[in-house]
């Protein structure tokens, strides 16, 4: 009984850290569409790109790192 609980328990963190990850990548993408529409502009925000597009590389890396571990969980 205690495994069937810790299974449901696991599963639920499981799929509310993939919901947590993938909102994080899509916030990362929008600012940096959002960028491009501010540099349409001017062209002094073009120092924000690295920042924006280390944050979304880091997004992309934990999105990975939770597909392998749910798919080692799986197996």
């Amino acid at each position: 009984m205690d495994a069937e609980k810790y299974d449901k328990n696991s599963s639920t963190l499981s799929r509310m850290l993939r919901i947590g990850v993938l909102s994080n990548a899509i916030v990362w993408v929008c600012s940096i569409i959002a960028l491009i529409f501010i540099m349409q502009n001017s062209s002094s925000e073009k120092g924000l790109f690295p920042i924006l597009a280390g944050g979304l590389g880091v997004a992309l890396m934990l999105v990975s790192i939770v597909q392998k571990q749910r798919n080692s969980v799986d197996s």
